[in-house]
């Protein structure tokens, strides 16, 4: 998601207006968010208003993040702010979230690695480490 909004950013700086900038972008990037903006494409092009078709959007897709993301631009449309700037924060906040997902993975893997070690590796481990002096004890005895 993050590369998708970095490439309309881009585009925009570049001059593009965001219509032809997500335009464009849709048709390098391939997958789920290039199709939900070109429905959104299509629906400005069949009638709709830039912020009803973007409402919309915001509605159809489920994620809390992205349907920020696209308040963000529909506030800044009806606001006439800068749309590069807006994207470049947008972006960076994409990134951000991205990072603290990945933080929240790193710190729960040490707890689901938990019960394999405990019942699987952990026995092995002391198999071959006890194991000779199981067998030692056994054959001798103690003494």
């Amino acid at each position: 998601m993050a590369d998708f909004f970095d490439m309309v950013t881009l585009s925009i700086e570049a001059g593009m207006g965001l219509d032809q900038a997500i335009s464009n972008v849709c048709k390098q990037i391939k997958g789920p968010i290039s199709d939900e903006f070109l429905a959104t494409l299509e629906d400005m092009k069949l009638g709709k208003s830039r912020r009803d078709a973007f409402f919309k959007l915001r509605n159809r897709v489920p994620s809390d993040h992205f349907q920020s993301i696209i308040t963000s631009i529909i506030q800044a449309g009806e606001l006439g702010i800068g749309m590069g700037n807006l994207m470049r924060s947008l972006t960076q906040r994409i990134r951000e979230h991205q990072r603290e997902k990945v933080r929240e993975k790193g710190m729960k893997a040490p707890v689901k690695m938990l019960f394999p070690m405990i019942f699987f590796i952990f026995p092995s481990l002391y198999i071959v480490i006890l194991g000779p002096f199981a067998v030692d004890f056994l054959v001798n005895g103690l003494f």
